[in-house]
């Protein structure tokens, strides 16, 4: 849907081929001499593939005994199919070749587009979950620190002699140290 792209299907379907293939006067006055040109590529088409049909039409018209290679030669070597096998080897395909490119062209800028945007939203992605990431790692630190000031500020309190008679407290005191033990080691 690139509006280069648009107006030049346009112009080359519906619009005279040859101003708009050629610049110069003499490739413009080369290109005259098949006056279907002057109607667009879709015209031309069409008058290519209608010919195309009648020389098949004009073989299948042959008798049996005349479908020989003189009889093809002659069917073939008509001006009028020279004409439409050297408007279609010039024309149709310089036309067609011309779409095809700028399309590619206007392709490959659409997709570079949307890859450097993708980019874009997963590097903005990965900041914001660096950014979190780091907001909750700093809220875990401050809650382990609290947890860790209460603990000490409790043991503090608590006399050794209570922590050794109490038997949950004791074993509390020895799990909790085998599993920072454990979990450091």
């Amino acid at each position: 849907n690139n509006a280069e792209y648009n107006n030049y299907f346009d112009q080359i379907i519906y619009n005279d081929l040859c101003v708009f293939l050629y610049s110069s006067s003499t490739e413009q006055a080369e290109c005259n001499i098949y006056p279907v040109l002057k109607k667009g590529l879709h015209s031309a088409n069409i008058a290519y593939w209608d010919s195309i049909r009648s020389v098949v039409d004009d073989f299948k018209k042959l008798p049996g005994n005349q479908k020989n290679l003189t009889a093809i030669q002659a069917i073939f070597s008509d001006k009028k199919n020279k004409d439409n096998e050297r408007m279609q080897n010039r024309y149709f395909t310089y036309a067609y070749q011309k779409l095809l490119n700028i399309l590619d062209s206007n392709l490959q800028n659409k997709f570079s587009t949307e890859t450097n945007l993708i980019l874009i939203l997963f590097i903005a992605y990965v900041a914001i979950l660096f950014v979190l990431y780091f907001f909750v790692w700093t809220l875990f630190v401050e809650s382990t620190r609290n947890s860790l000031w209460v603990t000490k500020c409790m043991l503090g309190i608590i006399p050794v002699n209570t922590i050794l008679e109490v038997k949950n407290i004791k074993e509390f005191l020895i799990n909790s140290s085998k599993g920072l033990m454990l979990s450091l080691g």
